[in-house]
């Protein structure tokens, strides 16, 4: 799984373009694996950080059940 959170800007950050748009969730088998959390206009602050970090990507981290 890889999680995602950054500046995006209309694609105009990292990774530049719609390849970091929230709904880019990955492709194939690969598809639900992939989940990115553009921010926009530069306006994150710490406790939005903290609630994105808290309500999604942790829930996400712990959900994955890698077959290891």
């Amino acid at each position: 799984i890889l999680l995602f959170l950054y500046r995006y800007d209309n694609g105009s950050f990292y990774p530049g373009g719609d390849d970091g748009a929230y709904n880019k969730v990955g492709e194939g088998l690969g598809t639900g694996y992939n989940v990115n959390v553009p921010w926009e206009h530069g306006r994150c602050g710490d406790a939005d950080y903290l609630a994105v970090w808290d309500n999604i990507l942790i829930p996400l981290a712990k959900s994955f059940d890698p077959d290891l």
